[in-house]
């Protein structure tokens, strides 16, 4: 009998966006309306409509460079934290950069610094809320993805109490193996050996196959994934890592070597490098301009007074590729 196809996570992911763009104006006319009716000189020149629209424009590439993952089967919350970050941090360079390009009037530093303030938690709010009802949605029985695993072991009897905890989006019809072991868990649904696989597959809707078999087997694996290939079924592997490594891996071709790396390096990717640079040169220079001086000011006094001796002292320190660069750091 098949099994109910799963339902698009696009849907998810245009709701989370849509959301966004929601929060984005939200803020910006709320943040203006609450400094009109405390100071309205501070704005009085500001035209809420260019705002608007420059920064709804400037959003669309963000959330393109960063997207949404909240509809992952397994995501962690850090991970849907990140992202609205990230969005708007790369979103603060690029609104500030079109602001200065078509020169608006009366810029508001003030008016900016509390429309950003205000929509960062909003943004965080909302990812981690919808990711709740998402896995309230799925826990229902809705939004699953059908799941097979071949093999058995600790590691496919973990993965498939992992995966059958509904929250995560699957639902596992069962497991293949050659032998099943009379101290093989009770309440996993065992199909059968690994050669009815292929005809069990034929009758039933599947959407993901994870294969935990030994590298031994390697004509079986090779036939599962090529069938995998030609019927739209998301095929992986599952590595015999789990008794040393429990952490994300990331894996890695070197030549035809695959090789699993224990972490990633964000500025790795040539995107990231790009947003990082311009989010710290806007930022630095956005601090060195407007509350720099007064803390110069204040600490400098302080260390005078307090002793003898210049304001700033300078401190080696190991840079990218350990180059070495100097640190200026107030004296204490």
């Amino acid at each position: 009998m098949k099994q109910p196809t799963t339902e698009n996570s696009d849907i998810i992911k245009l709701v989370a966006i849509l959301g966004d763009f929601a929060l984005l104006n939200l803020s910006m006319i709320l943040v203006f309306f609450i400094l009109k009716g405390i100071d309205s000189q501070a704005i009085a020149h500001i035209s809420l409509k260019t705002y608007l629209l420059t920064s709804n424009l400037c959003y669309i590439p963000c959330i393109s460079i960063f997207g949404v993952i909240l509809h992952n089967r397994i995501v962690r919350p850090e991970q849907i934290v990140g992202r609205p970050l990230g969005t708007i941090s790369l979103h603060v360079v690029i609104f500030l950069t079109v602001l200065a390009i078509i020169k608006v009037d009366n810029f508001s530093r003030i008016y900016l610094l509390v429309f950003y303030l205000s929509f960062i938690p909003l943004a965080i709010g909302w990812r981690l809320t919808l990711r709740f009802f998402v896995k309230m949605f799925r826990r229902s029985g809705r939004n699953l993805h059908a799941t097979v695993l071949i093999g058995d072991g600790d590691n496919m009897v973990e993965l498939y109490h992992t995966l059958n905890d509904l929250t995560y989006g699957y639902r596992v019809l069962g497991i293949f193996y050659d032998e099943k072991d009379s101290n093989y868990p009770k309440g996993i649904p065992f199909k059968g050996p690994v050669n009815q696989l292929f005809e069990w597959l034929s009758h039933n809707t599947v959407h993901e196959l994870y294969c935990g078999l030994p590298s031994s087997r390697k004509d079986d694996i090779l036939a599962i994934m090529n069938y995998c290939e030609n019927n739209l079924i998301r095929f992986y592997s599952v590595p015999h890592v789990r008794n040393y490594i429990k952490r994300q891996l990331q894996l890695e071709l070197l030549g035809e070597v695959p090789v699993l790396s224990i972490r990633t390096e964000p500025l790795q990717n040539p995107v990231n490098r790009l947003a990082k640079r311009l989010f710290d040169l806007t930022f630095s220079s956005l601090f060195l301009l407007t509350i720099f001086p007064f803390i110069y000011l204040f600490v400098g006094l302080i260390i005078k007074i307090s002793s003898p001796g210049p304001i700033f002292f300078k401190q080696e320190r190991n840079g990218e590729n350990g180059k070495i660069f100097k640190c200026y750091k107030f004296r204490s």
